[in-house]
């Protein structure tokens, strides 16, 4: 009953946000943000009723309408018209400090509501919404489109981010490290997007490799439906890549070489590892 009657708020405050459809950005904003407190309130007091480390359905459900109604909202709030300081994403255009100030919020928000409630896949949304603001961040002030030759200063951003994400769930173990390394691999794509001139580049493929490589050695054979489609995105990205590289072979035998030799270097290890008779 309690999971329909959250349901049931959550229409009702979608409902709300439609019928005032004829405000502007900023109360829209104020008003989304509103009904996201009410929401992610009731999560948290669910939470801290909740055994520890087993959050209850009623919990999980609150924290995910809490969400969807924190994140436009945050958008709402901090809108700004797209201008010079805009980046493209596909056909839209997102005003560079806007975007920056919602997510940097957003962040804050998610953060003080793990402080709050523990629920460790907050530390899932904060890292990524913390990590998108530093990109919109360093993009402020010029017009760019997203998907385009790509900037050495965001690669290195992201990958501070990954290892430090990595490194983190090392130490904390558990859901928290889980959380963190589906954060991590989530990254991997838009990490490879950030490499300079990696159309048709055979080293961009070599650095998208390592990166897949990096990646499922941290996951220490841990793979999950979240890390294991982060590298599947990952892989896509660094294939539609190669794709423009021609009809050449080459990227094809040198990654299926590399992966026949890494495979066999592992069952070797293992081999080695085993006591012998």
């Amino acid at each position: 009953m309690r999971l329909a009657g959250i349901t049931a708020l959550f229409v009702a405050s979608a409902g709300l946000l439609e019928a005032e459809r004829s405000l502007t950005a900023h109360p829209a904003g104020v008003l989304a943000l509103a009904l996201a407190a009410a929401m992610l309130a009731g999560h948290v007091a669910l939470m801290r009723a909740s055994p520890r480390g087993r959050p209850s359905a009623e919990a999980r459900l609150a924290a995910l309408f809490g969400t969807a109604l924190l994140v436009p909202g945050m958008v709402l709030l901090f809108w700004q018209r797209p201008g010079l300081d805009a980046t493209i994403l596909v056909v839209f255009e997102v005003s560079n400090s806007g975007a920056s100030r919602a997510l940097f919020a957003v962040a804050a928000t998610v953060a003080a509501l793990y402080a709050l409630g523990r629920h460790p896949r907050w530390l899932l949304l904060a890292p990524l919404a913390l990590v998108g603001g530093v990109q919109f961040a360093i993009s402020s002030g010029r017009s760019e489109v997203s998907l385009g030759s790509g900037s050495w200063t965001r690669f290195l951003i992201f990958l501070a981010a990954v290892a430090a994400l990595v490194a983190a769930g090392r130490v904390a173990g558990g859901a928290v490290e889980r959380n963190l390394l589906i954060a991590a691999t989530v990254l991997g794509p838009f990490m490879f997007e950030a490499v300079p001139g990696r159309n048709a580049s055979l080293t961009a493929g070599l650095i998208g490799a390592a990166m897949l490589a990096g990646l499922v050695v941290a996951l220490r054979g841990r793979v999950t439906i979240g890390t294991g489609l982060g590298l599947l995105a990952l892989a896509l990205t660094v294939v539609s890549s190669l794709a423009s590289y021609g009809q050449s072979r080459t990227p094809a035998v040198l990654f299926g070489l590399a992966g026949a030799a890494l495979i066999a270097v592992s069952y070797a290890a293992r081999a080695a590892d085993q006591p012998s008779a």
